[in-house]
């Protein structure tokens, strides 16, 4: 689970990641090539395939996609959402 807090109030605790709730946008992350560490997210996601994750991998793509506020349809990176919801906390 994941927390989030959008610039406007809306703020959600424990967002379950696994039910794929429509307030996220997922990315599509690239195959790594076991040698660069350009992209966190490509690297992140090939090392987890290398260690046969079969948890967070899944999740991947919604954490490192796109929020958008069910209050007031701000789109922000999640990242923005947890930095906020942590400083909240």
């Amino acid at each position: 689970d994941g927390s989030a807090a959008c610039a406007c109030g809306w703020n959600y605790e424990a967002i379950p990641f696994a039910e794929q709730l429509g307030c996220f946008e997922a990315i599509e992350i690239d195959v790594w090539d076991k040698k660069s560490f350009h992209n966190e997210e490509v690297w992140f996601n090939g090392l987890l395939q290398l260690a046969g994750d079969t948890e967070l991998s899944p999740i991947l793509p919604l954490v490192y996609g796109t929020g958008v506020c069910p209050d007031c349809s701000r789109r922000e990176p999640y990242w923005s959402w947890l930095e906020r919801s942590i400083e909240e906390y």
